[in-house]
């Protein structure tokens, strides 16, 4: 480079060191001809400051490499996920998510990829997170069961469980609500509930029918002469809330 009468050049000199400093002091000489006396040299010793010398790492990320969710739960992605470099300090705020694929509403295993950049430019290698959703329990038996009325009604009967991983869990069901009451005609729903080993639950509704008996009309007394004919069924009728009137020549129900 040129430099006109009593200009001053500011130069700049990259330096790389061997090992890390918290002060070196470069030794720099610049050697310059002067202007149409090729022949003369002059070199001077530049002032040189001390200067900290770092080594320009990767930033790094760290948090749970393996999370188990129920079917349902909410995820969120930045949990545990903490990101730090030896320049910039901690750049967990820099964190990207470059693929989530997690869906909680099945069972499966997913995956969730990161990466994070630092002041330099220098880009973290990819964190990779397996997210497992586990399978819920299943409930199964009568969805609706009907009664007569006084009937015994066990809330169990026909009620079965299982679970992907734990088999059979029959023995792990709770009756959550039974408001049947056989004395009195109605519909009711009994309410199920069941935990598997790794705290999964699954419920289960039962509709419970208690039919209204018959009831049966008629005269209470009857006056006949001696050597009448007498027919029992004389007067007599029947009615039924489910079934309605019933009539003489069904007397199967008599």
């Amino acid at each position: 480079m040129t430099a006109k009468k009593d200009a001053s050049i500011h130069v700049i000199i990259p330096l790389t060191g061997q090992v890390e400093t918290n002060a070196a002091s470069p030794d720099t000489t610049v050697t310059y001809n002067e202007e149409n006396f090729d022949e003369e040299t002059s070199t001077l010793e530049a002032t040189d400051s001390s200067v900290e010398i770092t080594s320009n790492e990767v930033p790094t990320i760290t948090g749970e490499t393996t999370t188990t969710l129920q079917p349902g739960d909410t995820f969120d992605s930045t949990s545990t996920m903490t990101a730090s470099d030896k320049e910039d300090g901690d750049i967990t705020s820099n964190i990207q998510v470059i693929d989530n694929s997690v869906d909680t509403s099945k069972s499966g295993t997913d995956k969730v990829t990161y990466k994070v950049t630092d002041s330099d430019g220098n880009i973290s290698d990819t964190f990779i997170r397996t997210v497992i959703v586990i399978e819920a329990p299943t409930i199964s038996g009568d969805s609706e069961t009907r009664l007569n009325p006084n009937a015994d009604f066990d809330p169990m009967s026909t009620i079965q469980a299982t679970d992907k991983e734990d088999g059979d869990i029959t023995s792990n069901v709770k009756v959550t609500d039974n408001p049947v009451d056989t004395l009195t005609p109605g519909s009711y729903e009994v309410t199920y509930e069941v935990t598997d080993s790794d705290g999964n639950k699954a419920t289960f509704t039962r509709t419970v029918i208690v039919t209204e008996a018959p009831v049966i009309n008629g005269d209470n007394e009857t006056h006949i002469k001696p050597e009448d004919h007498f027919d029992p069924m004389e007067g007599i009728t029947a009615t039924d809330k489910e079934n309605g009137d019933f009539n003489r020549a069904n007397k199967n129900y008599f």
